[in-house]
């Protein structure tokens, strides 16, 4: 018996704004559901998958916080290999905050942060 990775689930502000985000990284619609609550669009990449939810109405605002605020409890932010790190750093810091290109502690890949329009870290690593 054993669990694998299936999607990481994130409620936006703007489903639009961030299923155009997330297109950037390759991501493509795969199928969605709605009714009168929520909208729902799961998003698909070479088996990965993000799945947005959109409610009808107010829902919390981000705190805003550095791009790299790990100590806290709970989940941080949510990794995206990628092919090219410099090409992917170019294109998103027309549309993000992004951090620089660091090596690793663990060794092994490269990465930066960077966050999506609701404020959510995601970190792009290349091994």
């Amino acid at each position: 018996m054993s669990g694998q990775f299936h999607h990481v689930s994130l409620t936006v502000g703007d489903l639009v704004a961030s299923q155009d985000f997330y297109a950037l990284l390759g991501y493509q619609l795969e199928r969605s559901y709605q009714d009168e609550q929520v909208t729902i669009h799961m998003l698909e990449n070479q088996g990965s998958r993000i799945e947005l939810f959109h409610f009808c109405g107010d829902v919390s605002a981000p705190v805003p916080e550095s791009l790299i605020a790990l100590k806290r409890v709970g989940i941080t932010h949510f990794a995206l290999r990628v092919n090219d790190l410099e090409a992917f750093h170019r294109k998103l810091s027309e549309v993000t905050n992004i951090t620089t290109i660091y090596n690793a502690r663990l060794g092994s890949f490269r990465y930066f942060f960077c966050s999506d329009p609701d404020g959510n870290q995601l970190e792009l690593i290349e091994e």
